[in-house]
């Protein structure tokens, strides 16, 4: 993965917090904007229900509560992340970073997670391969979090074997690594790791290697197959350009993210706007690599066929548009040559990211091949 520049973590930390405040502070309705959106999004919408029907664990998943004894109703027991392997064992883990959500889909409950109830649901509602076992297990652990005030009280109350840490919600938080050693050991997580590399690491303190390696070839397998349908197709080369929405604001997906990589493996090229890294002073980080763009700047990013990352689903994805010129400016979105898809799935370095890339990336390819 190519990390050319690097932004400041204290303007990456502003960005984190206030999309955290926007999605779980106590006066945010997370599913407030349902048409112009694109801040929170994992793999279908931000409904904030989980709406998939309770299935059984899968095989060799371990869902363990801790002892409930009959405690005052507002309290609900702490979960406790466990492996049949691996560095957890029967440890207490709680995560401060993105990852719990990968923890999930290996089926681990982390006894705490930095998102809380009001946002983990919204996320949870969109990812296709967790057991809903796991996701009532993870929602009904007590929050650690409310906005981005980090509930120390709280987090100490989890008894923690381990906390996983990022240098951004290190920041977001206003805490520090020496501080949190003080309730428990801490566990770094570096930033700018391949999310090859952050799969691997998660499966590891899962005791998931095997099952992650099974993930991350598939992601190849699945990108070696668009790509050979893109060329049987006769659509290599094809201008495929990657917006992102939330409100008036809009974003373009650079050639550094790993999107645009994704998109450029298979056969596809973005605009020619878009075929630059990140500014130095962008706040995202290097996986996202997202450019902000005014209004007439939006003919530089039309293409062929159009992604519009968004918070939640729309049935056009024009409408998460609020300027007037989009539509002529960017002809494909008016002319039905475009899919919107989760937002903050395609922000996250890690396999339930990149699997919801290569999801909707198949979809591309399906609408063009149709």
């Amino acid at each position: 993965m190519r990390h050319p520049r690097r932004p400041s973590r204290a303007i990456a930390a502003a960005l984190s917090a206030a999309f955290i405040v926007a999605a779980c502070g106590d006066d945010a309705d997370p599913v407030a904007d349902t048409a112009n959106d694109g801040t929170v999004t994992t793999t279908s919408d931000d409904t904030g229900a989980v709406g998939n029907e309770a299935d059984e664990p899968t095989e060799g998943t371990t869902v363990e509560q801790a002892p409930t004894e009959t405690t005052p109703t507002n309290e609900t027991p702490v979960a406790t992340a466990t492996s049949e392997a691996g560095v957890l064992d029967d440890q207490v883990l709680v995560d401060m970073t993105d990852s719990v959500f990968d923890f999930a889909t290996f089926g681990i409950v982390p006894a705490g997670n930095i998102y809380g109830s009001a946002f983990a649901p919204v996320v949870f509602d969109q990812i296709e391969n967790v057991d809903q076992a796991v996701v009532d297990a993870i929602l009904a652990t007590p929050d650690i979090t409310a906005g981005a005030e980090l509930n120390r009280e709280a987090l100490a109350a989890a008894e923690p074997d381990l906390i996983l840490l990022s240098p951004t919600f290190e920041a977001v938080y206003n805490t520090s690594q020496d501080e949190l050693e003080q309730i428990a050991p801490v566990q770094m997580i570096d930033e700018e790791v391949s999310w090859q590399e952050r799969t691997r690491l998660v499966a590891e303190l899962a005791g998931r290697e095997d099952e992650a390696e099974e993930r991350i070839e598939a992601i190849d397998d699945k990108l070696n197959e668009l790509e050979q349908r893109v060329a049987e197709a006769d659509l290599t080369g094809t201008t495929v350009s990657i917006l992102r929405v939330l409100g008036d604001d809009v974003w373009a997906f650079t050639q550094q993210s790993t999107a645009a990589m994704f998109a450029e493996r298979i056969g596809f090229v973005l605009p020619p706007a878009q075929q630059q890294n990140q500014p130095e002073a962008s706040p995202f980080q290097d996986y996202v690599a997202l450019i902000p763009l005014s209004a007439e700047e939006f003919g530089d990013h039309a293409g062929d066929f159009v992604i519009v990352a968004v918070n939640a689903p729309v049935d056009d994805p024009s409408t998460a548009f609020t300027s007037p010129v989009v539509a002529e400016l960017i002809p494909a979105l008016g002319q039905g040559a475009a899919i919107d898809v989760p937002w903050f799935l395609w922000a996250l370095n890690s396999i339930v990211g990149v699997e919801q890339m290569v999801q909707d990336l198949e979809a591309v390819v399906d609408e063009l091949t149709s």
